[in-house]
């Protein structure tokens, strides 16, 4: 996707799909462990020459960014030194250490992820945006090196997203632009912890931290429903187990209820998907058509109202998620698996065993069958 307004940073054509899968395995680690000094720098430089030739333009842009925040870290040590380091920080770091070890505990590399600090202001660390084409719940793709075909294209500075965004809707597409707390350098660098992750809700926070580790573990160049989607449904689960481990049945209990609850939410939002996907295919673009989504939006909100927890107002709740086409292609990469990675779960038996399935099944020619084949729903 190369709109007009961003003609200088045009992503060069997708190669034939070739790239194998990035998965870190006991037999690569000590490999890489003797060589991280060397791909640390050589991505910093790289990342360099990106910024230098790209002044102006998306790549540029990301670069910038990405080294403004290496740059930026503070080690977590040095906090903990530090007497003015307030006290509800030291207890997020606290967090923060706890879920590292829990991670390791089910077979995640963790090596020197999270363990510095980057005060970011905001809410977002990068401002996300998805656009599809009329009469389309399909992300437009672009893609980059190393990550290849992607959905989304984040901004580390949010107004430049949003004009991206406009240029887009300019064009007639439909955009969906998201606040993102965090993202993954795929193990290329010590991700830092940053202001945005730890103005979470403690419980997002966890689920955060575990999401993006999975990425910087196993990572399939170009496929965004299997990488995201894994990491999703990894992330929750392994926060309810993260709390029933830590404080018991009962956070057990309210952790898996509030993840459920948002699933419930998620699987309306994908049926209402599905439905506007098959109007699309049935009938001819025009007034019609958009009246019959129109409907079909406001009957989907009724049934999300009725899904609020009780101490929300039930439409405020209903009116936070966003059902406009951009919107609805970002919850399919994201969440469209789900259900059958819920089966998959009990099958293999448990977190650590799910996470090895993963990495096999990111070793195949077609990741999402080989993980999604293991137990197909009934």
């Amino acid at each position: 996707m190369t709109p007009s307004s961003d003609s200088r940073c045009s992503a060069p054509d997708a190669p034939a799909p070739s790239a194998s899968a990035r998965v870190r395995s006991a037999a690569s680690r000590s490999g890489a462990r003797a060589s991280t000094h060397w791909k640390r720098g050589a991505a910093l430089a790289a990342l360099l020459v990106f910024s230098g030739i790209g002044s102006g333009c998306y790549l540029g842009h990301v670069a910038g960014g990405q080294a403004r925040l290496l740059w930026s870290r503070t080690p977590l040590a040095d906090l903990a030194e530090d007497p003015a380091t307030p006290a509800a920080l030291r207890e997020q770091l606290a967090l923060v250490s706890e879920v590292r070890a829990f991670a390791a505990s089910l077979g995640l590399e963790v090596d020197g992820q999270y363990t510095s600090y980057v005060a970011w202001p905001g809410d977002a660390l990068i401002t996300s945006v998805v656009a599809t084409r009329p009469g389309s719940v399909e992300a437009v793709t672009s893609w980059f090196p190393i990550v290849g075909s992607v959905p989304y294209r984040g901004w580390f500075d949010a107004g430049r997203a949003e004009a991206y965004a406009t240029s887009l809707r300019d064009e007639g597409l439909d955009v969906c632009v998201v606040p993102v707390p965090a993202y993954s350098t795929l193990g290329w660098f010590d991700d830092p912890l940053t202001g945005p992750m730890l103005r979470q809700d403690p419980s997002l926070l966890v689920e955060t931290l575990l999401h993006e580790l999975l990425h910087a573990n196993v990572f399939v160049p170009g496929d965004a429903e299997f990488n995201e989607g894994v990491a999703a449904f990894f992330g929750e689960e392994a926060r309810v187990r993260f709390y029933a481990d830590r404080q018991g049945e009962a956070a057990r209990v309210r952790e898996r209820d509030a993840v459920d609850r948002r699933r419930r939410a998620r699987s309306g939002v994908l049926a209402f998907r599905r439905g506007v996907e098959a109007l699309y295919s049935e009938r001819a673009a025009g007034p019609e058509r958009d009246a019959l989504r129109a409907e079909r939006e406001r009957s989907a909100r009724q049934q999300l109202a009725a899904l609020a927890p009780p101490e929300a107002d039930p439409g405020a709740w209903a009116a936070a998620f966003r059902l406009n086409d951009a919107c609805l292609a970002l919850s399919g990469t994201y969440h469209a698996d789900t259900p059958a990675l819920e089966h998959v779960l009990p099958a293999v038996g448990g977190l650590p065993a799910f996470l090895d399935a993963v990495r096999r099944a990111a070793e195949t020619p077609d990741p999402r069958e080989a993980l999604l084949g293991i137990a197909p729903p009934p």
